[in-house]
């Protein structure tokens, strides 16, 4: 796997590199799949977009590998072409580009809840919060793939329900600070604020905000942002906090993590990475990649491999997520997304309802290539 090891977003990719290390450690404890050892290998790519295409290239040729996972939007736009070549299985990230998925592509088997996903129930939720017919609202992205296409999903969900994309803003990897933004949200005063991003650059971010006098704001994240060090940051600027994820942390109340929870112990981690959704996901795309190397055999081959996952059906994970689900035709294998509040008296972040609460906010938008089926009244 190629991940941030040292980068600008080190702290999400950790959790997530350390769940896939952790579930093929306890796999490896009980003697490995078939017999044999799993040798998972990791390479820091820093988010460098150069780096990633240099270790995903290494995975094909020099160190051929049964299958691969890691880079994010950015780096996988830059392997998009070479990933429709070959015969790697491409097993999920931390992030889904959707360079990687259009066109179809039969190697990338994404395990990250897309960001038209997260977006059409962010946007269908925070409106229905807010109770206005025509609210005004702000983004913002950091500058990579997944970022662009945050911002232009939301721009048109948005529209689509009857408010006003104010302003959106790029908050840059290794800024001091985001002052020119926090200005600007303290002029436009919205009524709330989508955020893409990553915890280094939220952070700087809520600070700008607190400098400028931002209060009680309404802040709807992606997935990433799923991080209490963020609203914690600048407490009297967050009205309510809510991430849009399709996994939830094993510690979370009424979740069924105990399984991951001894693996991450059994590895020597502390909770403030195993305790993070990322975990639950990398954990997750080990599960897959396991689950099909068991089904290609003793002598398992990529081709075998990715027979295994396009038949993949209904894999359970303890409801931490929904279940995942591959056809040959149809490589998104999460298909759920629902809010998740941050309690600032416990520092968690709770689940809002069920997945099936939001299932009709769902456009299922990589495969049918439009919004157009999308109202805001989508939530039960």
């Amino acid at each position: 796997m190629s991940s941030d090891v040292t980068g600008p977003a080190a702290s999400n990719y950790l959790p997530y590199t350390s769940g896939v290390k952790a579930y093929f450690d306890a796999v490896n404890g009980k003697g490995g799949i078939n017999g044999r050892k799993v040798n998972v290998v990791v390479l820091d790519d820093q988010s460098q977009a150069p780096k990633g295409v240099s270790n995903y290239r290494r995975f094909v040729t020099q160190t051929p590998a049964l299958a691969f996972t890691g880079l994010n939007s950015t780096q996988q736009s830059a392997v998009a072409a070479q990933s429709r070549a070959n015969n790697l299985p491409f097993v999920g990230s931390i992030v889904t580009g959707a360079d990687m998925m259009k066109p179809f592509n039969k190697n990338f088997y994404s395990l990250a809840c897309t960001y038209p996903d997260q977006a059409e129930v962010a946007v269908a939720f925070m409106v229905e919060q807010l109770g206005l017919a025509a609210p005004r609202i702000m983004t913002s992205q950091t500058p990579v793939a997944s970022g662009n296409e945050w911002a232009s999903v939301v721009k048109e969900l948005v529209q689509k329900a009857g408010g006003t994309l104010v302003a959106n803003h790029v908050t840059e990897y290794g800024a001091l600070n985001e002052d020119v933004f926090g200005r600007d949200v303290a002029d436009k005063k919205p009524d709330m604020l989508i955020a893409h991003g990553a915890t280094s650059t939220a952070q700087v971010t809520m600070k700008s905000l607190a400098k400028f006098g931002v209060k009680n704001l309404p802040i709807g994240t992606a997935a990433v942002l799923q991080d209490g060090s963020v609203p914690a940051t600048a407490p009297g600027v967050v009205n309510s906090y809510y991430a849009f994820n399709c996994y939830t942390a094993p510690g979370a109340a009424g979740a069924d993590g105990e399984p991951l929870i001894a693996a991450a112990k059994a590895a020597g981690l502390e909770a403030k990475v195993y305790d993070r959704p990322e975990f639950t996901q990398g954990y997750t795309i080990a599960m897959v990649m396991a689950k099909a190397i068991e089904g290609a055999g003793d002598r398992p081959t990529r081709d075998a491999v990715q027979q295994q996952l396009d038949k993949l059906n209904e894999l359970d994970n303890g409801a931490l997520s929904p279940a995942v689900t591959f056809s040959p035709d149809d490589h998104v294998g999460i298909a759920g997304v629902r809010p998740y509040k941050y309690n600032p008296s416990s520092g968690a972040f709770e689940p809002v309802g069920e997945f099936d609460d939001y299932a009709g906010c769902l456009t299922n938008y990589y495969v049918t290539r439009s919004l157009d089926s999308w109202n805001k009244d989508c939530i039960k």
